[in-house]
């Protein structure tokens, strides 16, 4: 099926003969940037002739279209829209964008869904360009065109402006435009050609040399009307110049304006040959006449010298030139009306049905079946254009063109079409947003005839849509599991390599129905990665949107979130090149399922928002109960108990009156598991009841949901006590959740065998149980479940320990050091009083864990003097308990972070002191500074941040972080990092270690041995660091940086002559001459005050020969240095 866009309606016109009429191209050109310029007059008036001088000298593109009566449809006139601008803005990729309309999320409000459409298409667009709509008012009144158009005056962007041509005012909000100043009108009167350009027009244009007085009577009697003026000068071309006066007088005479049209058309059509007359009026038929077609379909000769002389008579035609199709023509509206009535009274009823079968059998074979089907139609020959839509019908489906479709099977018997599967085909197509029942029945009536005839690609598709229906609530007479069978032993029919399309539509749907609704989805997993690589192959966006989207939703209910999350990552590329709302708004929704169940609810409420947001605002309405249905799962979890019933109950009676049992079941079980959860184990029975009802029949079956809610129905049976916990069906689900590949739900079957395993005293059993779901969830990270709450996890935990399930502590561990936290200290805090000593300790550990992952850590800065924060807050001198804890402190750091004997430490602070006196005074200082670290103490635990075991004393290395052993570290991974050859991370670490020394190490202890010898070794790494940091720089050019590094080292140790030197050869090198000499200056005055002596000859020699430098003209700045 060839392109549906000619290249005619998107191109300007080009009349080879035009007045230039600069009075209104200057309007035009002040009001340019206004948003709408609206060019209203009468036909023939010069609306596109002078809209198109316009462009032709504007440096803005201008999308140019050239609207008709069959542009009636939202989708035509997008199509239209996506085409022109491709044409003037090439560099820009919006080829893509065509095919966003066949995208189809359900039934949604037209505002929204235009809106969706403009966004995508006008978004990527970022120069400025100008949209020309030409013939608005061809439009009909109530045409969805129209509609679209209201919506792109409204959103239209910034860098757009748009110009609209027509005949009347157009039915368009034009009274804010206006009071905003966005609007600029041109009107019929100002269109309207003044005597001077009347003149202009016969003398140069023309070339008719008459009198001003007939001039200005010819201008008088047209109105300045230029169609009128055109016809009038054709028809003087057939009238010698001495008889023109008189002709003016006497046809004018007695004839209306609104005449003049009628009236020279048929002198002029008069005049011209006979075989002239008749091609004209034949090819009226056509939209745009191209010369070999009206030569092949209508046997009419020498169409292209005809056509040419035509226009060189300026005779209403428009010449089209196209580099791949040659030359082609276009009647102007005005007399192709015209003509068309020549053609339905001249010609009999049989010569027109004839010409319409010619130029139908033509375009058929030319493969034009749009035209191919709308000249069928008019010829009423149904057969063959019910063959025309079966071959066009797939491609209009593709590009989203569903309007047309209905108007063409309208238009055919019907009886024709509930005998033709694939027009019956088409026709559901057509009705599956709008009437689900009987568009099912349709549905399955194709299907039986494509059976009947042995149709495989109709029989791939009919199913594929079956399916697609009886999953969202068609209820097709066919049980949901019969036809998922047919559907994969009809796959195994068409085998690997034939129908690619139409298997990756079955595939996608089959997918589908497996996740939804029969309760395996690893088949719909599978079925959906198939249906993406077919997708990806063809090229199709919309079924690689739909396949990954499902897939990794399959991912994450079976509980496979590391490879959901690689997927989900995929839908993410594939939205940066296809910005499209509603794929955007579920990929964000199924993001918010996958952190729902991964217990991120922070992160899902974030996902489920912006999902609602998206929903809301692109009226996205089949999303819009799947976002709510999530929304009541995260109330429920967060606690929000009233508002998550309030909101079930709401989907219940939602979901109740749209009668679709499927989703009002699973609503039902949602709304039971948050009663669950909140412990109102009796609403929570009743609810649960009814949804297994409800997704156990045949019309709302949901088999994975099902079989989740016995789980569910099994705890509220372990918690409330009304029925006994069914531990053989609980056997039975784990075996099934098993063999379809779902370690989500495995895991909590496991788990919930395990409490009521012990709640019935069977430790063995339960034992078993919680080693195997801790394990699975250890193995496939989860910390968190949708059926269990927290405290059956807490208990589920605790279990573990006291059962010693030595096999998964790590895992209880971890449940509890992070998501059980605030649960589970009284739990633990008694199982350290456990008789099993083992247990003890583990629930010892345990606790404490969680007690030091609250604590906040201390950050202490001793390099350039002493400070201490805890946490972000800084510890003020009057928290400390005097200065000796402060002291003993430092005195831990100083010696390192492997600890220090506390005899040491006693003989650095204390080294008078009896050794009586030391200890107490040790222990004393110890306390006030445990206190000062940590105000609030567990006293079950003990203090945190400073240990004393086996007499050694030293910091808690996760708690507290030390700036001097930063940089010691800092500096030892530079050195590792350079022996490994990685020159650019020894600099980076080099350059940290550096940033971190901001002065001496306690600069202010300026008495005590141990503080100067930790301060002389920090201090030396810190000088060797930055001499080799310059020199790595200078390896590299870098003369700027490896200048900082010798003048900190100066600034340090003003002796170090070595680095003096250096850096006064560097300034020297960067003609910073001042500078150099300053820096000697500098080492020889700190050589003489701090050692009595001066520099060494070599850098005297230096300092001279900067010396002998002419200087460089001007003054060395701060920002030199």
């Amino acid at each position: 099926m060839q392109p549906s866009v000619h290249i005619s309606k998107i191109i300007p016109p080009h009349p080879p003969q035009i007045l230039l009429r600069p009075r209104l191209i200057k309007a035009l050109q002040q009001h340019q940037e206004k948003k709408l310029i609206l060019i209203l007059g009468q036909a023939a008036q010069g609306k596109s002739t002078l809209a198109a001088s316009y462009v032709a000298g504007s440096p803005t593109p201008s999308a140019w279209i050239n609207l008709g009566p069959e542009d009636t449809d939202a989708v035509s006139l997008y199509h239209l829209l996506g085409h022109a601008l491709l044409r003037v803005l090439p560099e820009v990729n919006l080829s893509s964008t065509l095919k966003y309309p066949a995208l189809a999320l359900g039934p949604r409000e037209t505002g929204n869904l235009y809106r969706d459409w403009l966004h995508v298409l006008l978004g990527g667009i970022t120069t400025s360009v100008r949209i020309i709509l030409d013939g608005l008012d061809r439009l009909a009144f109530e045409s969805t065109a129209l509609d679209l158009v209201q919506v792109l005056l409204a959103e239209l962007p910034a860098n757009v402006r748009l110009m609209i041509l027509s005949r009347e005012m157009p039915l368009l909000p034009l009274q804010g435009l206006s009071e905003r100043h966005e609007l600029f009108i041109m009107t019929n009167a100002d269109l309207a050609f003044t005597l001077e350009e009347t003149t202009n027009y016969f003398h140069n244009i023309r070339h008719f040399h008459i009198s001003s007085e007939l001039i200005g009577r010819i201008h008088q009697l047209t109105e300045g009307w230029i169609g009128g003026l055109v016809l009038f000068c054709d028809s003087l071309d057939w009238v010698p110049e001495n008889q023109r006066e008189r002709y003016v007088s006497q046809e004018l005479a007695g004839k209306f304006i609104w005449n003049i049209f009628q009236y020279f058309g048929e002198k002029i059509l008069a005049l011209l040959p006979r075989e002239v007359q008749e091609f004209l009026i034949k090819s009226s038929i056509l939209d745009v006449v191209e010369p070999d077609f009206v030569e092949e379909a209508m046997g009419l000769a020498n169409p292209q010298a005809i056509l040419d002389g035509l226009v060189q008579r300026n005779l209403f035609i428009q010449a089209i030139y196209d580099k791949k199709g040659g030359w082609s023509y276009k009647y102007h509206p005005l007399f192709k009306e015209f003509l068309q009535g020549k053609f339905q009274t001249l010609m009999v009823r049989e010569q027109q049905m004839t010409s319409y079968y010619q130029a139908a059998s033509l375009s058929e074979r030319r493969a034009d079946l749009e035209n191919a089907v709308r000249f069928y139609l008019r010829a009423q020959a149904y057969p063959e254009a019910a063959r025309a839509v079966e071959k066009a019908g797939g491609e209009l489906v593709k590009m989203g063109k569903i309007a047309e479709l209905a108007q063409w099977l309208t238009a055919l018997p019907q009886d024709l079409v509930q005998h033709n599967p694939w027009l019956l085909f088409y026709l559901f197509i057509t009705k599956r947003f709008t009437g689900a029942q009987d568009a099912t029945a349709i549905l399955e009536r194709a299907l039986a005839l494509f059976e009947e005839k042995g149709e495989m690609r109709g029989r791939l598709l009919a199913l594929a849509h079956l399916l697609e229906a009886s999953v969202i609530g068609g209820r097709p007479t066919m049980p949901l599991v019969a036809l998922i069978e047919q559907g994969e032993e009809l796959l195994a029919a068409a085998g690997a390599e034939a129908f690619p399309f139409e298997r990756a539509v079955l595939l996608f749907q089959l997918g589908f129905a497996h996740f939804m609704r029969s309760g395996n989805p690893y088949k719909g997993y599978l079925a959906c990665q198939n249906a993406y690589l077919l997708a990806e192959s063809l090229g199709d966006v919309s079924l690689q949107f739909n396949a990954l989207l499902l897939s990794y939703a399959s991912l994450t209910w079976m509980g496979e979130f590391a490879e959901a999350s690689k997927l989900s990552q995929k839908v993410d590329e594939l939205l940066a090149a296809y910005p499209y709302p509603g794929p955007r708004a579920l990929h964000l929704l199924h993001l918010g399922i996958l952190h729902l169940r991964r217990g991120d609810l922070e992160q899902a409420a974030t996902m489920i928002n912006k999902a609602q947001e998206l929903t809301e605002k692109h009226g996205l309405i089949n999303l819009t109960r799947w976002v709510l249905l999530q929304n009541l799962v995260l109330k429920f979890l967060k606690g929000n108990y009233r508002e998550a019933e309030a909101l079930g109950r709401h989907l219940l009676d939602r979901t109740r009156a749209m009668d679709n049992k499927f989703i009002h079941g699973m609503a039902a079980a949602v709304l039971a598991t948050s009663f669950y959860f909140e412990g109102d184990y009796r609403q929570a029975r009743q609810m649960v009841d009814y949804a297994q009802d409800i997704l156990a029949s045949e019309e709302g079956l949901g088999m994975l949901h099902l079989k989740a809610g016995r789980i569910t129905c099994n705890l509220i049976s372990y918690h409330f006590r009304d029925r006994d916990p069914d531990e053989q069906e609980l056997h039975d689900l784990l075996g099934y959740f098993t063999s379809m590949s779902m370690p989500y739900y495995e895991a909590a079957t496991h788990l919930t065998l395990a409490l009521i395993n012990r709640q019935k005293g069977q430790n063995r059993d339960a034992a078993l149980h919680v080693t195997r779901g801790l394990r699975l969830a250890k193995d496939k990270g989860y910390c968190h479940s949708l059926d269990l709450t927290r405290n059956d996890m807490l208990n589920v935990c605790l279990l573990a320990l006291e059962l010693e399930a030595v096999d998964v502590w790590d895992s209880v561990t971890e449940i509890l050091t992070t998501c059980l936290a605030d649960l589970a200290v009284p739990a633990l805090t008694s199982l350290i009083s456990h008789g099993n000593r083992t247990v003890a300790d583990k629930a010892w550990e345990i606790r404490q864990a969680i007690h030091r992952a609250a604590l906040p850590h201390l950050r202490l800065q001793t390099l350039g003097g002493f400070r201490l924060w805890r946490g972000e807050t800084p510890v003020e001198e009057k928290e400390w308990e005097g200065h000796q804890p402060q002291l003993l402190l430092k005195a831990i750091v100083a010696h390192g972070p492997q600890g220090v004997p506390k005899d040491v430490l006693m003989e650095d602070l204390w080294p008078e002191a009896s050794p009586h006196l030391s200890e107490k005074n040790f222990k004393v200082n110890l306390h006030r500074l445990r206190r000062t670290l940590e105000p609030v103490i567990d006293k079950t635990l003990g203090f945190s941040y400073v240990h004393l075991r086996a007499s050694l004393v030293s910091l808690d290395p996760e708690l507290c972080q030390v700036d001097a052993y930063q940089f010691m570290a800092l500096c030892q991974q530079g050195e590792k990092a350079e022996q490994a050859g990685d020159l650019k991370g020894a600099r980076a670490l080099f350059q940290q270690a550096v940033a971190l020394y901001e002065g001496d190490f306690l600069s202010e202890e300026l008495y005590h041995p141990w503080v100067e010898t930790r301060r002389e070794e920090l201090r030396d790494r810190y000088l060797h660091i930055l001499s080799h940091l310059a020199k790595l720089h200078e390896d590299r050019g870098s003369l700027v940086k490896a200048t900082d590094c010798y003048a900190k080292i100066v600034q340090v140790d003003p002796l170090a002559e070595g680095a003096c030197r250096r850096l006064m050869q560097l300034y020297a090198q960067r003609g910073l001459r001042n500078a150099a000499l300053r820096v000697y200056e500098e080492c020889r005055k700190s050589l003489q005050e701090m050692l009595n002596t001066e520099p060494e000859e070599v850098t005297t020699a230096i300092y001279r020969k900067v010396l002998e430098t002419a200087p460089r003209g001007r003054r060395d700045t701060d920002k030199d240095l």
